[in-house]
């Protein structure tokens, strides 16, 4: 009988828009984030206790208690309860986000696309950020699935159809990316990865939510070059034969 492999399951989400910048377009951010962590069940279990922890040191009243945590959330401070939290008390809270997510001790991933140079490069041909992101993403993670000999599914934030359409083309061969000027160097399938792109919303998953604070941590990183956070979590970014591959930045 042959050994169940075992499931991974990776956490998507995203930062900036598909616009291209001037004088190509009205978009004012240059780089458009893909990102997330990938986890075992054993780990989501570990997550959602860590989680509930959180939200009941921080928040100790019910009602206090927000829908959902995201990065902009804390930094913003324009929504409750968060713009009613001292500085302190809004840094103890995201420090204590980080930490929960690097004694989760996930393998992290990203693509940050560099639209201009995207743009650039290819002119009229050039491939939708966001399709090019969740191409490379995913090809990626089918690609770590089988060095871990696993299963896995992804998870994103609702209403992304279009994404969900665009990933189920490769059930059909249709992923690798053929045209002018584009030359991929392999034919990836993701048979490793189970189902097509799946969505639920945020407030419901703490899984995109932590995923949201390692996006956002890049986002600030590439477009503010504000990288505090970003060494914190750096070293659980995905490693070849010790080398830190991810996260990548498209096209090189």
């Amino acid at each position: 009988m042959q050994t169940p492999r075992q499931k991974y399951t990776l956490y998507l989400d995203a930062s900036g828009d598909s616009g291209w910048v001037a004088p190509n377009g009205t978009s004012k951010f240059k780089y458009y984030v893909l990102g997330g962590l990938i986890v075992t069940p054993e780990q989501e279990s570990q997550m959602i206790v860590g989680y509930n922890m959180l939200m009941e040191k921080h928040f100790s009243l019910p009602l206090s208690k927000p829908f959902e945590l995201k990065y902009t959330y804390i930094t913003s401070s324009v929504k409750e309860p968060f713009k009613l939290m001292t500085e302190e008390q809004k840094k103890a809270l995201a420090d204590d986000v980080f930490k929960l997510i690097i004694n989760l001790n996930p393998i992290l991933i990203a693509t940050i696309v560099d639209k201009e140079r995207l743009k650039n490069r290819y002119g009229i041909g050039a491939y939708n950020p966001t399709h090019y992101a969740l191409r490379a993403t995913a090809v990626r993670f089918s690609m770590t699935l089988k060095g871990l000999e696993g299963i896995g599914e992804i998870i994103m934030d609702e209403d992304k159809t279009d994404l969900q359409t665009f990933l189920s083309r490769a059930r059909r061969g249709d992923l690798t990316i053929r045209g002018w000027r584009y030359n991929p160097r392999y034919s990836e399938f993701l048979e490793p990865i189970i189902n097509s792109l799946l969505s639920t919303k945020s407030e419901d998953s703490v899984g995109i939510q932590l995923a949201d604070f390692v996006v956002k941590t890049l986002w600030f990183k590439y477009v503010y070059d504000k990288g505090d956070r970003f060494s914190q979590i750096e070293p659980l970014f995905f490693r070849l034969k010790g080398r830190r591959v991810e996260p990548s930045v498209v096209p090189a």
